[in-house]
């Protein structure tokens, strides 16, 4: 298999450790592997016993990661699959694996997913797909679909862009199609104002945001997930979950709310967790990371 380096950073690690807690022979599930930063440490917690579900919807960077984790010595049983995480309870079922003792999310972009030619980057030119898999359709070909209206709403909702109606417009009455990820910058930049955010951030990266999400459905992936807690996890059993974004964020934070007031579970997280000012420094891609947990009854 080609090598690839991993430079992902799994953030808030030791943070999401501690609320996970893993102990011997336990069953825990990793539901966004990624560069593999959180198996890895769930696993030498377990102490070669227990097993660790991995799941990772991209098949490349499951291998990889697959790859450089078997090389351990270690003999925590890990089950690698090339899964959503939605699909989690009907997967336990498959694998005849019963209710799990914790699940652990991080919804934020591996970094690794910017050297995969996927469109991801507004930083590189290349075909804009922004899809995990060929599976889904991709972003070039929904930006045909959708109405300047529809559009506006995903950019604003998703990502919080106040230029969403602007950017929508170019987009839509572009002179024609937009198939590469250097052209969708270009008009961007075009739809905003010169001092857009005073230089702080790309024009594009609200926008890149917000169609990355919307074509690969992760908000109503991360709800499928959070409706089936209370079936998949055991009870004093944890479920951790790192946001980067405020709409995911809020459904985090309502759905454990809701499972909190019904008796259901206790939040172990009456706030969020962020980073600390070291992290941050050290890796800023994890300024915006916020973690919540909650233990199940």
């Amino acid at each position: 298999m080609e090598q690839q380096i991993t430079i992902h950073k799994s953030v808030l690690l030791e943070e999401v450790v501690k609320v996970l807690d893993p102990q011997k022979e336990q069953v825990v599930v990793d539901g966004t592997l990624g560069g593999g930063g959180y198996t890895e440490a769930i696993r030498k917690r377990l102490e070669n016993t227990g097993t660790i579900i991995a799941l990772d919807r991209d098949p490349k960077m499951l291998g990889y990661t697959r790859e450089k984790l078997e090389e351990g010595t270690s003999k925590t049983t890990i089950i690698f699959r090339n899964e959503n995480f939605k699909n989690l309870r009907e997967l336990l079922k498959k694998e005849q694996q019963g209710k799990v003792n914790s699940v652990v999310l991080d919804l934020g972009f591996a970094s690794d997913q910017l050297l995969a030619g996927r469109g991801f980057s507004f930083q590189k030119d290349e075909p804009l797909l922004m899809t995990y898999s060929d599976e889904e359709a991709p972003v070039k070909e929904k930006l045909q679909e959708l109405s300047e209206t529809q559009l506006a709403e995903i950019i604003a909702s998703l990502s919080d862009e106040r230029y969403a109606k602007q950017i929508a417009h170019a987009i839509v009455n572009a002179e024609k199609s937009i198939t590469t990820t250097r052209e969708l910058v270009e008009i961007i930049k075009q739809a905003v104002p010169k001092n857009y955010e005073r230089g702080r951030i790309n024009p594009a990266t609200r926008t890149f945001l917000a169609l990355r999400m919307y074509v690969n459905h992760e908000l109503e992936d991360l709800e499928k997930l959070l409706k089936d807690i209370p079936v998949i996890v055991k009870p004093g059993g944890v479920v951790a979950i790192v946001t980067f974004q405020s709409t995911e964020d809020r459904i985090v934070k309502n759905y454990f709310r809701e499972y909190k007031q019904k008796g259901i579970g206790d939040l172990i997280t009456k706030k969020p967790i962020s980073p600390s000012e070291r992290e941050v420094r050290e890796n800023p891609r994890a300024r915006s990371a916020k973690l919540r947990a909650i233990r199940m009854n």
